[in-house]
């Protein structure tokens, strides 16, 4: 009895595991291959979901494929953006978009090959995409391309908007977004940072096509004013023509501007922008006053102390210097002085008077003035 009830134990286990697996797991399509159904969209890019076998649109889904996928934006105040390429066989196999996470609000449904991707959004967090297919022909599937968002075009439509940056990441788009833009539209934003440069990343543009640019379009110029020699970039592209770039910026502003005319109206624009800063603006800034006072008190107290010990040094000096001057000078003096004695000044001998006269008198014999000749050489006589 006991190996019987084993027996009917396993046997009932297989039976409910297999009914689980058949009515459950698999109820909403038993050939879809598909091992992720639920996803998050990004804020900052596309992010790509695709049918079984799509292989960038060379391969083929399969036959009798019952398959759904619901994404999440991530907030109840940002919408999902779509744009949704696809090849689906008529009549048999469909592609389906709901505006929810169940079936309730259908957004598209369709079949067949558009020449370009259609667009859509939601008007909450939630996008249901289901697809269908029958037994007979078989085409490449689809490519859903998806985008969390929403209006982030604030004041610059009614009147000129300056937006003061900081370093975090902040949002600008075209009036409506992720909706389509409206007719008439003449926006302009300044984007502003003191402290350096812009960094800008345009995530994505879809404009109205136009050759030259003259129905709608978005420029970027680098500068408060709006000139040809500054401008960035001007686009006038429809999805996916555009593809996302970053720049950074020579100045400490930019001018973001938008217009479109009276027909044909797309998604627009969306792109973040951030301030820079430079880096030789950049300072250290103490995080308690108390400690900042200390700092400059120790500062004042270091300059006295060096004064003071500077002064003391240069008087120092002085003394020294002059103390050698003196000894130097004292020297010679002392080696000058004899001590052997001084000897007695003898008195001055009498002078005796003698006559150089033969006459043994004191009167001067006249001096003659005239030459004699000797031996014919005449001679001068000289005068006593």
């Amino acid at each position: 009895m006991r190996i019987l009830f084993t027996d009917y134990t396993v046997i009932i286990a297989e039976f409910i595991i297999a009914y689980i697996l058949k009515n459950i797991i698999f109820v909403e399509g038993q050939t879809c291959s598909a091992v992720e159904r639920n996803f998050t969209a990004s804020t900052t890019e596309m992010i790509s979901l695709t049918s079984p076998g799509y292989n960038g649109g060379s391969g083929t889904y399969e036959n009798d494929m019952e398959c759904w996928w619901i994404i999440d934006s991530g907030s109840d105040d940002l919408q999902l953006l779509i744009f949704l390429t696809y090849d689906i066989s008529c009549p048999g196999d469909t592609i389906a978009l709901y505006n929810a996470a169940d079936q309730t609000s259908t957004l598209f449904s369709s079949c067949g090959a558009p020449s370009s991707p259609v667009h859509y959004s939601t008007t909450q967090r939630y996008l249901r995409v289901e697809m269908h297919t029958d037994s007979s022909t078989v085409k490449s599937g689809f490519k859903l391309e998806y985008l969390a968002a929403k209006n982030y075009a604030g004041k610059g439509c009614q009147n000129r908007e300056d937006i003061i940056l900081t370093e975090n990441f902040q949002f600008l788009s075209s009036p409506s977004f992720p909706e389509k833009y409206p007719s008439s539209s003449n926006c302009r934003w300044n984007l502003l940072y003191e402290f350096g440069a812009i960094e800008i990343n345009v995530i994505l543009g879809d404009i109205e096509d136009g050759t030259s640019c003259d129905y709608d379009k978005y420029q970027i110029y680098d500068g408060e004013h709006r000139c040809d020699y500054n401008r960035m970039s001007v686009v006038c592209d429809e999805y996916p023509d555009t593809t996302p770039y970053n720049y950074t910026s020579n100045s400490t502003s930019v001018v973001v501007a938008f217009e479109s005319d009276s027909s044909v109206n797309r998604r627009g624009f969306l792109l973040r922008y951030r301030g820079i800063p430079n880096p030789t603006t950049t300072t250290m800034r103490s995080s308690n006053t108390t400690q900042s006072n200390s700092n400059d008190f120790i500062i004042t107290a270091e300059i006295l102390l060096g004064l003071v010990f500077g002064s003391l040094g240069l008087i120092s000096f002085t003394i020294i210097t002059t103390v050698c001057i003196v000894m130097k000078l004292r020297v010679p003096l002392e080696k000058t002085i004899s001590t052997t004695p001084i000897k007695s000044v003898q008195s001055k001998p009498t002078i005796q008077t003698i006559s150089r006269y033969n006459n043994n008198t004191h009167t001067k014999p006249a001096i003659m003035n005239n030459k004699t000749v000797t031996n014919g050489v005449p001679r001068r006589i000289a005068a006593w």
